[in-house]
């Protein structure tokens, strides 16, 4: 296929969400949601700060991955800190999300503890996690 960027934008075009839709979705999946954490009690646990705080974990985690990157495949020196820093700042959104749905980081890793031990209760095996049935 021969193809030059202005095709592919156009291409591409086709496949992009209309703004106005976007839009209202966006206000009524805000809306859903804000009347389901009503009904639990959690009204304090707001849309925007799931989506701050999601994509903040994102960012954070992306930045990791770049630091590991760059110690694995550009030669940079391991600095300890650095990483640490930035594990910092992931738990730091972990715990917003966590606190914001009513639980805790001590809560998540025993659940976290309690699924690792069904799904390996010999310990971790390659075949194990191969044919997963979860």
């Amino acid at each position: 296929m021969d193809m030059n960027f202005e095709d592919y934008s156009r291409q591409r075009k086709r496949t992009e969400i209309d703004d106005r839709k976007m839009i209202n979705d966006t206000n009524h999946t805000h809306f859903d949601f804000m009347k389901s954490m009503e009904g639990i009690g959690m009204e304090n646990c707001t849309y925007g700060k799931l989506m701050n705080w999601s994509m903040g974990l994102a960012g954070e985690s992306g930045e990791v991955v770049d630091i590991l990157k760059k110690i694995l495949f550009h030669g940079h020196p391991i600095e300890k800190e650095k990483l640490l820093k930035e594990l910092g700042d992931i738990l730091w959104y972990l715990d917003a999300i966590a606190s914001s749905l009513g639980s805790s980081l001590n809560e998540i890793a025993e659940l976290n503890v309690e699924k690792l031990k069904k799904r390996y209760p010999d310990g971790f095996s390659e075949e194990k996690s191969i044919n997963r049935k979860e």
